[in-house]
């Protein structure tokens, strides 16, 4: 038996505890409130690998950058010790003395014999005595106490770097499995079915009309190169099939309208028999129809551009034409065109 291990059941009761959701069949997951924080995979792949269909996670990190910040301290209080400081008399008592004579008593001496030696008698001494005793001031400027008081002292501001983290931008990630995994959106229909409302892929984006009517195909995709919209018939004969729509690149917009020709890409058709097309680009406009030799014209383009044009048909114009430029005319037919041949031939 391991140390600490926990009993299946009580560890079930935990979970059940701390994690409010309800298991039903093993198979539906119901929460109000449900938090993944590294990673859910969702569906399973019918192939030999199996696993999850795709992947939904959150991709987010953090960096730290430096910057110097100005500190200014905060003013802070302090108890300082003060002396007080005054005048005081530092003098002292000085004695005045003086002298004066003092009277004093000789008695008589004597020899062993009882002689007199002496005679004694008085006689006088000087002597110092204390005339006064006088105070002599001495004024000096000296501590005569002490006192505590309350000082603000405010530091000075000071350069620091500063460590701000930062996050980037919360990635979320839908990953499929496989590189040809296709995203649709939809929503409900008729009961039983669902109605597509855009699709990602390896092409790009796309928005299906799914109110068409089951004879047209219609493709409208947006990528990192193009714009596309294009619509089809669905005739069964490739004479009564029809093509129109529009492209846009960084290199111009293009606009056709195809007839009578086999489904080709884009829902174009591959070498239509009649087929008008305008193609807008930074330096020309360039119009171009192409028909069967039968009708006429296999091909016509007319060209525009800043300073030249192309007219591969007819020109008509309804008011006056103005030539800021020499006008070459083809000679034809058997009338002399005198100075008109002259220089070089158009």
């Amino acid at each position: 038996m391991k140390p600490h291990a926990f009993p299946p059941g009580l560890f079930t009761a935990a979970f059940l505890l701390f994690f409010p959701v309800a298991v039903q069949a093993q198979s539906e997951l119901a929460a109000e409130h449900l938090t993944i924080q590294q990673s859910a995979r969702f569906g399973t792949l019918i192939d030999d690998t199996g696993g999850a269909g795709f992947t939904l996670d959150v991709l987010q990190t953090q960096y730290e950058t430096e910057i110097m910040v100005t500190v200014t301290p905060a003013a802070h209080t302090t108890t300082e010790y003060q002396e007080i400081w005054d005048w005081v008399d530092m003098g002292s008592q000085q004695e005045v003395w003086g002298t004066h004579s003092v009277e004093y008593y000789q008695p008589p001496t004597y020899d062993e014999d009882g002689n007199v030696l002496d005679p004694g008698g008085p006689y006088w001494l000087d002597e110092p005595y204390l005339i006064s005793n006088d105070w002599v001031s001495d004024w000096q400027y000296a501590v005569v106490g002490h006192d505590y008081f309350q000082v603000t002292i405010t530091p000075e501001p000071y350069e620091e770097v500063q460590y701000i983290t930062n996050y980037t931008h919360p990635v979320v990630r839908f990953t499929g499995s496989r590189s040809n995994t296709e995203w649709l959106w939809r929503n409900p229909d008729a009961p039983g079915y669902h109605r597509p409302l855009m699709k990602l892929g390896a092409p790009g984006l796309s928005f299906p009309l799914p109110f068409e009517g089951g004879d047209h195909e219609r493709v409208s995709l947006l990528n990192y190169y193009q714009v596309l919209y294009s619509k089809s018939n669905l005739a069964a004969d490739d004479p009564q099939r029809e093509s129109r729509g529009s492209r846009v690149t960084e290199e111009g917009v293009t606009v056709w309208h195809d007839e009578s020709g086999a489904p080709g890409a884009e829902s174009r058709l591959q070498n239509p028999a009649w087929s008008a097309e305008v193609r807008i680009q930074p330096s020309t406009l360039e119009i171009q129809r192409r028909q069967p030799a039968s009708e006429g014209e296999a091909s016509v383009i007319t060209a525009l551009s800043a300073d030249f044009a192309t007219f591969g048909g007819g020109a008509s114009f309804a008011r006056e034409v103005s030539f800021h430029g020499a006008v070459r005319i083809q000679p034809r037919g058997d009338l002399g065109m005198g100075p008109f041949t002259e220089g070089p031939q158009p």
